[in-house]
């Protein structure tokens, strides 16, 4: 029998999905031996990683609330390595917020953009509210979508075939396993193609892809802490209300812009909180 909840203890609708699956599911409390100990169960999407930032981040926020591991607190990592079982049996979340800007901001750095691709992951819960909402903006802007899933590094390759057979002008990865595990092999096939790509999280830019838009991963996780810290203290997880993301932040990469050939505008450019030249 899992001794963890299927669900969330808060449904927070903006933070984004890293955040909710680097989550305090236990945090009310999980059984320990020593009286005043409390435990807490992070639970990630990635592969098994001591050294995972968010995790970092997170830990370093706890230690400023004074919660610190070996005389009041327990941590047990659970690591989903990207499979849809497990993660189905520790966290069920999505995020919806951002896109229409996301693909709005994508228009403007691509004005003659016209045919869009997405790559998600289908196993993830909001997987399909996501899909519609990226519709949706993308009719908005005037765009055709089509959408590929991946499960593993080959169905990323293989939909990037199909990308690439399709003509597509730029392809939108929606945030999570495929982003996260996979954004080397999307910006080597936007080099080899000319193609830009772009999703949520800073890292993917770092990686080599054009832009980013979503919130700071390093912020999410601190925020984390605070609400693990309430709940420890005895509040109530349902009674915690949802918090926007407090700051959102745009990152470009220029030297893959100037790889691929495209002309960042200037405006664009003046709004980015973050530049890797």
């Amino acid at each position: 029998m899992n001794p963890y909840p299927s669900r969330c203890p808060m449904q927070a609708s903006a933070i984004d999905r890293r955040a909710a699956c680097a989550l305090l599911l236990a945090a009310s409390g999980l059984p320990t031996r020593a009286a005043g100990v409390r435990r807490v169960a992070w639970v990630s999407i990635d592969s098994p990683n001591p050294s995972n930032e968010s995790l970092r981040v997170w830990r370093e926020a706890m230690r400023e609330l004074g919660w610190i591991e070996g005389q009041n607190l327990v941590v047990d990592t659970w690591w989903a390595e990207g499979s849809a079982d497990k993660l189905k049996s520790l966290v069920s979340y999505f995020s919806l917020e951002l896109m229409p800007k996301r693909i709005q901001l994508m228009k403007e750095m691509l004005p003659r953009m016209k045919r869009l691709a997405v790559v998600g992951w289908p196993p993830h819960a909001g997987e399909l509210l996501e899909l519609d909402a990226a519709r949706q903006a993308a009719q908005a802007q005037g765009l055709t979508l089509e959408y590929w899933g991946a499960h593993s590094g080959a169905d990323v390759d293989a939909a990037l075939g199909a990308i690439d057979t399709w003509k597509s002008d730029a392809v939108l990865v929606f945030a999570g396993v495929v982003a996260s595990s996979h954004a080397d092999r999307f910006a080597a096939w936007s080099l080899r193609r000319r193609v830009p790509t772009v999703s949520a999280w800073a890292a993917f830019a770092d990686a080599g892809n054009l832009m980013t838009y979503g919130p700071v991963i390093g912020e999410a996780q601190a925020r984390l802490a605070v609400f693990v810290d309430r709940i420890l203290k005895g509040g109530k997880a349902s009674e915690i209300p949802v918090e926007l993301p407090a700051r959102i932040e745009l990152v470009l990469n220029l030297k893959t812009a100037r790889a691929i050939g495209i002309a960042v505008p200037p405006a664009l450019l003046q709004r980015a909180d973050r530049v890797i030249a």
